[in-house]
């Protein structure tokens, strides 16, 4: 089995591959206490509408693309699915739990934010998708250069046009 053939090619590939990448499995989840569904905090359903959204953030970033899970064959660049689509769990969940966060006080003690990990999920989200948009850019510039869209152009070009 070689390398082309570890590349996900389907949802739920994709979905296995995103899983993987953020460690969201059960045995590994001590804290998460309130989630009843294995203790993992993305739900199937969820990594599959971060992962719809991911592939459609691509295509939408000109090049316009209209690229779907089974020919995103590309072998370098198909991380950008899985990145994205972490960037879309980390603002889901941050949202929800912002939505969720409450400030709590016993008589006059310290005040404790429960659902607190809000800001640090924001965040992380924010900084990674800082790395993804440069990785898509390359990605397209590729693309663009692949399908000879534009030019490449010299400032010699404009150089020996006045001489002459």
């Amino acid at each position: 089995m070689g390398y082309l053939d570890d590349i996900p090619t389907t949802p739920e590939e994709y979905r296995m591959e995103v899983r993987g990448t953020i460690q969201d499995y059960p045995e590994l989840n001590h804290i998460l206490l309130e989630r009843d569904d294995d203790e993992r905090e993305l739900s199937d359903p969820e990594l599959d509408r971060a992962i719809k959204r991911s592939l459609a953030k691509i295509n939408q970033k000109p090049p316009r693309t209209v690229f779907t899970f089974e020919n995103f064959f590309h072998d370098v660049y198909w991380t950008l699915i899985v990145d994205r689509a972490i960037v879309e769990c980390l603002r889901m969940k941050g949202l929800l739990k912002m939505r969720n966060g409450m400030p709590y006080q016993d008589q006059g003690g310290p005040t404790i934010r429960l659902e607190g990990k809000d800001q640090k999920y924001l965040q992380t989200a924010q900084s990674l998708l800082q790395e993804w948009r440069e990785e898509v850019n390359h990605f397209k510039k590729e693309l663009s250069l692949e399908a000879a869209w534009g030019g490449v152009t010299s400032e010699f070009f404009y150089t020996n046009v006045r001489r002459r």
